[in-house]
């Protein structure tokens, strides 16, 4: 009966995971939310990252497009009636970091520990690539820096986790060989108590490891929002 609630509790998260619909702004901004009502004139939803947090709503007139979550797209606002810029022979216009970042979506954090973007699930290998192509320098230094200092508690978290499991075993093996040579329980005893030792060591090491890479991975995150 529990592995049945485990195996609904399990199927409950993906499909919360992948239930988020997106909301497309005419000024490029897009929103991760879950849409509640669409009326005449409005739009309303919550922000997917906080569904027990307030109601908002904005006019279909700020809209662009919807996209569901079962891949349904509706348009509220052609192509032709957005805004156009008109340049002139005699205007010089230059891109800016500004206008090239309106395309970057925001990373929707979850739970403190888990990062969504453009409605998917987002990796190491994909947040490094999101990095990668940031188009503000000075940022984009600041982010590789943290990513960095991520992949090495990574590392710290595996070699811990690796070296106290495997001298834990280690110990044990090498304490009842040594009893079953000597025909006396005090090697045994000492090679467990010593493998306990380091084993619950390596253990709280790798975890602590493993939250500080969490939070790196938030704060790189929110720089990136921000």
């Amino acid at each position: 009966m529990k592995t049945i609630f485990f195996v609904l509790f399990i199927l409950f998260r993906i499909n919360s995971i992948f239930s988020q619909d997106t909301i497309r702004f005419l000024n490029n901004t897009i929103k991760v939310v879950k849409v509640t009502e669409i009326n005449i004139d409005a739009i309303k939803y919550k922000r997917f990252d906080n569904l027990e947090g307030p109601l908002y709503v904005s006019s279909k007139s700020e809209i662009e497009s919807i996209k569901f979550s079962n891949g349904l797209i509706e348009t509220f606002k052609s192509e032709e009636a957005k805004p156009q810029t008109v340049v002139t022979a005699t205007t010089s216009v230059s891109p800016t970091v500004t206008n090239q970042n309106t395309s970057f979506e925001k990373i929707v954090i979850i739970d403190k520990t888990k990062l969504m973007h453009f409605g998917k699930p987002m990796g190491e290998s994909r947040l490094l690539r999101v990095i990668n192509n940031y188009p503000e320098s000075e940022k984009k230094t600041l982010m590789m820096k943290e990513y960095t200092n991520m992949k090495s508690f990574k590392k710290k978290q595996y070699l811990f986790g690796f070296i106290g499991l495997g001298a834990g075993v280690g110990l044990a093996y090498i304490g009842m060989m040594a009893s079953l040579i000597s025909s006396d329980s005090t090697p045994i005893a000492l090679g467990l108590a010593g493998g306990v030792s380091i084993g619950v060591t390596g253990a709280i090491i790798a975890h602590t490891n493993k939250q500080k890479r969490l939070k790196k991975k938030i704060e790189i995150a929110t720089i990136y929002n921000n």
